[in-house]
This record gives structure tokens, sequence and C-alpha cells, in this order.
């Protein structure tokens, strides 16, 4: 991490900024398939050929210049991030949205879910974590709305008794300091309390990044997050 001139964003006096570069880092001794068929993503991810992503097979190949969705947030290298400002994040049960894990909705710790129920009767809703628990958002009546304010980050499905799918995808991000970003751009986040902390990412299919940042009052922090897999340990 540097810190940089203040030619970058603007902030207001005492407070911080930071810019954020957003790289994908293809596994080492990767190479392009040379068939566009060959791709394969979400539609989150921009595919060489669209039309392939739904039968290209297991084996297909994912373009790591044109990964979307994915999600950049900074919080605190100690405590949590107030999320004083909260959204609200609605949708409509049941519905016809397609449901993929590569286009999540995407959501803060301490904003609200606000459910519509369009059924003819009472249903009851729940939110299903990547690990298997559960919890509960509870019932709401029919043409009624209901709302929960999320407690938990990370990658969640909204689902509910009377449906045999989920309603909706969701990333939860820990902080309400997000950005959503695609590969090779840079995001930037004005006005922050100075001080230390985490620049973490997220992508529904990659491994992110953290690292630590430091917010000086009256400058810009310059960083880089990294999307992929060289990171990881090797398996013996």
């Amino acid at each position: 991490m540097t810190l940089g001139c203040a030619s970058g964003p603007k902030m207001a006096p005492g407070k911080s900024a930071a810019e954020i570069a957003v790289k994908a880092e293809p596994k080492k001794g990767y190479h392009p398939p040379s068939d566009p068929a060959s791709y394969d993503g979400g539609p989150a991810d921009q595919l060489s050929n669209p039309s392939a992503s739904a039968g290209a097979g297991a084996l297909t190949l994912l373009d790591y210049n044109a990964l979307y969705g994915i999600v950049i947030w900074l919080e605190p290298a100690s405590g949590s991030a107030q999320n004083s400002n909260p959204q609200n994040l609605a949708l409509a049960s049941p519905n016809s949205k397609p449901v993929d894990d590569a286009s999540p909705r995407i959501a803060a710790v301490g904003d609200r879910l606000v459910i519509l129920n369009r059924a003819s009767k009472t249903d009851t809703f729940y939110l299903r974590f990547d690990d298997g628990s559960v919890a509960d958002i509870g019932s709401i009546g029919a043409g009624k709305t209901g709302a929960y304010t999320f407690k938990r980050p990370g990658p969640q499905s909204v689902i509910s008794d009377s449906l045999d799918r989920p309603i909706d995808r969701l990333f939860v991000a820990p902080s309400p300091m997000y950005k959503i970003a695609h590969c090779n751009s840079t995001v930037s986040f004005t006005d922050v309390n100075p001080g230390e902390y985490r620049l973490r990412s997220w992508h529904y299919r990659l491994p992110g990044s953290s690292t630590n940042l430091t917010l000086v009052p009256g400058k810009v922090a310059k960083s880089t997050v990294v999307i992929g897999v060289n990171a990881l340990p090797k398996v013996p």
C-alpha cells in the first residue's frame, strides 16, 4: 500500500480516501483457450460466447479478463463498521427472476431485507447460509411485507416453506463501505475516517484477497485487490 497525493478522489477536511485497482490474476501456467466456447461463467461474468455457458461442461475455463460482480470493502482493523445509513433491499415472492450464484444481490450487515409475499396464503421465509445453517426471517401474510435486518455477512440464499427453489441469492458484506467492481477497473472510497483498515474482496467463483490499508487525513491511499487462486496454499 502506498499513499498518493490529493489529486485523486475529493474528500472533506479531516477525512481520507482510498483508490483501489481491481485485478484478476490467472492461475500460474494458465493459457486462455483459442476456442471462445471453452469459456464458462454466469450472468455477472462477460463470456467470449455467452451462449456457451449453459452447456460447455465441467472442464470449461473462466475468462479472467472479464470478471464482473467483484465486491470490494473496507472494514476497521479493530472493531466493526457501523451502518449509520441502512438501505432497504426489496424482493417479492414468488417471482420469475432466475437465481444464479454469479449474480447475487449485494447488501451490508445492518441493511434491511424487505419481502413482499405475493402468494395467496401466509408463507415463512428464511436465510440459508453456505455452511447449511438457517436464520428465521419470519412469517408474512398474503399480500403483506415483512422486514429483516441482516446480521451475518457472506453468501446466502432467501428461501421459504412454500417454494422448492431459492427466491434470491445474496452476498452480505461485513461493512457498509463496499463497492461492486469488475476486473481491470478502479474504485474509490471517499470521506472515510482516518485509521487502520482491512481491504477485502469477494467473488462468487474465485478467492478474494485481504490487505492492510492506512488512511491518513487529507491523503489518498492507493492499493490493489487481486482476485485469483495463486495465493492459496499448495495441496501436499
